[in-house]
């Protein structure tokens, strides 16, 4: 048993070390690459926005001369191993930090189409062919009212992204090697000490299997392996026990059974013989009757304690009428009565009205506040997951068209800055606290309406709790 064990532990481990080596070489390398990708296209797509509404909006406001444009960039560019580039709205380089300026002749782009690019703030490539080699490239419209003039755009060659990643693959592959090999020298180590305990285990479970459940495993550890032990112990002291109570519940039955069938079939064979006269046979028969019932009763109880442990559990369902409140609200907004009503049964691609009626409905469900707090919360959960699956253009577009609805002190560039964070939270996680929380409220009448009192020092502690609350 010890070989067979032991050779699957330096099994699995020769397999783990092999996918270990296999996952970083491969998924892990594409993790690093997507993870430097996204961080040094975060940087350039910033640099690239501040450029776009400061330097190259001047520009084109006649504000600022190409040349005196292309020297500040240079100096910026050779900062970040990068090539800044000015275009016009038609695709001509009107400035290029990697050449020599020439607002004479300027170079066009073929087949520029920025809306090709796709849906993210950044791409990866040779930029329609300009490039032979692959380069992560940034590129930012610069506006005035509305319009777009040109854009600004940032080249960084992808070579430098690769060796970031080889670095970075290279201590990771160190700090892999490292690791497994002391979890290798603990393996040992829990393996001596868990294989001796672990044999008188099985030994002891060997001995409860042939029935002699006296036998007690000497394991005297206080760790899993004593508990272990010691529980088996327990059991089989336990089962010895029962063993002794149904021995003795089989002997009580049987008595209990055998005094009133004695006394039936003495009675019974006293008439038959003609011991018991025929005047005095229907005093007998009704003690035979007497200890029939009594016969029922004990198999009534028998059947009672077979089915004592049987258990059961009820559904608390609930429903509401969401089109109710769809009515009140065309009600008080002056709509005719049946304006976006739910019209089939089913899962449902619901509208904003539709949706704020589910999320304020409370009346008539057994969840009350509570429920209606999670439904808003759950509303708000199904619009950040849909922003994050809008791209860059979709989301320019929605903050154009909703800047006028909304008071904020921030700018429509400012807006377009968060842009690239939204996008970057596609898989990110919602944690959630219901406020108040279980056992930190109570119900107080107020102007005749029942309300929800919370107490203020467990809130306090729980909002504490949850904002200072360490990953796991």
């Amino acid at each position: 048993m010890r070989r067979t064990l032991y050779r699957k532990l330096i099994l699995i481990y020769v397999i783990l070390a092999i996918a270990g080596f296999t996952l970083i070489s491969t998924v892990g390398s594409r993790m690093v690459e997507d993870s430097l990708v996204s961080s040094a296209s975060t940087s350039l797509y910033r640099e690239a926005t501040q450029i776009a509404s400061k330097q190259g909006d001047l520009y084109y406001h006649s504000e600022r001369s190409l040349t005196d444009l292309y020297n500040s960039l240079s100096a910026l560019a050779s900062y970040h191993n990068s090539q800044i580039w000015l275009i016009s709205a038609d695709g001509e380089i009107l400035l290029n930090t990697a050449a020599a300026l020439d607002e004479e002749n300027p170079e066009i782009i073929d087949g520029f189409d920025p809306v090709a690019l796709g849906s993210e703030y950044y791409s990866t490539g040779t930029f329609f062919g300009y490039f032979e080699d692959k380069m992560l490239s940034v590129m930012v419209p610069v506006t005035s009212d509305f319009r777009i003039n040109g854009y600004v755009a940032i080249h960084l060659p992808l070579q430098d992204v690769y060796q970031q990643r080889e670095s970075l693959l290279a201590r990771i592959d160190f700090l892999f090697l490292l690791v497994f090999g002391l979890s290798f020298v603990i393996l040992i180590f829990f393996s001596l000490v868990v294989y001796r305990p672990l044999k008188k285990i099985i030994n002891g479970a060997k001995e409860y299997a042939s029935g002699n459940l006296t036998h007690k495993i000497d394991v005297k550890s206080h760790d899993e392996m004593g508990y272990l032990a010691s529980t088996l112990n327990y059991m089989s002291g336990e089962l010895n026990k029962t063993g002794e109570y149904q021995r003795k519940f089989v002997a009580n039955v049987s008595h209990d059974f055998r005094s009133p069938l004695t006394s039936i079939k003495g009675y019974v064979e006293a008439i038959l013989d003609g011991t018991i006269p025929p005047e005095m046979q229907e005093k007998y028969l009704k003690i035979v009757l007497f200890e029939t019932e009594r016969l029922h009763k004990l198999t009534q109880s028998l059947l009672t304690l077979n089915d004592i442990d049987d258990k059961g559990n009820m559904l608390d369902l609930t429903s509401f009428d969401i089109n109710a409140v769809i009515k009140e609200d065309n009600k008080v907004l002056g709509l005719p009565e049946d304006d976006g009503l739910l019209t089939h049964s089913g899962e449902q691609l619901m509208t904003g009205k539709q949706a704020q009626a589910y999320a304020r409905y409370r009346y008539g469900t057994s969840d009350g506040d509570f429920g209606r707090t999670a439904r808003q919360r759950e509303v708000i959960t199904k619009i950040f997951h849909r922003l994050t699956e809008m791209s860059m253009v979709e989301l320019s577009a929605l903050a154009m068209a909703n800047i006028g609805n909304v008071v904020t002190n921030l700018t429509l560039q400012d807006i377009m800055l968060l842009a690239p964070a939204m996008l970057s939270l596609k898989d990110a996680e919602i944690e959630e606290l219901r406020l108040p929380v279980d056992g930190g409220y109570k119900f107080q009448t107020v102007r005749g309406m029942s309300v929800i009192v919370p107490d203020r020092t467990k809130t306090m502690e729980a909002i504490a709790s949850f904002l200072t609350e360490e990953e796991g």
